[in-house]
């Protein structure tokens, strides 16, 4: 199974990179460092979807079958969703 992690905290030491790094060792999975990318501001603009970042990482969701993001929305509490591509 192709599973994709997304690291999705723009600091590179912090705990929630931390988690992700770790799950990516013990599942063997694909990883995404958006730490590591430089993203626009995402406003849904069509030249947005042509940046070299942003295709990036929509060619790696689309190469998954599963992916998992972790974020940190509030400090010492982990924003999870895992998704199925269908």
């Amino acid at each position: 199974m192709n599973i994709l992690i997304i690291n999705g905290s723009p600091r590179e030491t912090g705990r929630t990179t931390q988690v992700t790094r770790e799950l990516h060792k013990s599942y063997q999975s694909a990883f995404l460092d958006l730490s590591q990318l430089s993203l626009p501001i995402f406003t849904g603009e069509p030249h947005q979807y042509e940046t070299e970042e942003v295709q990036e990482l929509i060619e790696k969701i689309e190469k998954s079958g599963w992916y998992f993001t972790c974020d940190a929305r509030v400090p010492r509490s982990y924003e999870r969703s895992v998704k199925k591509r269908v």
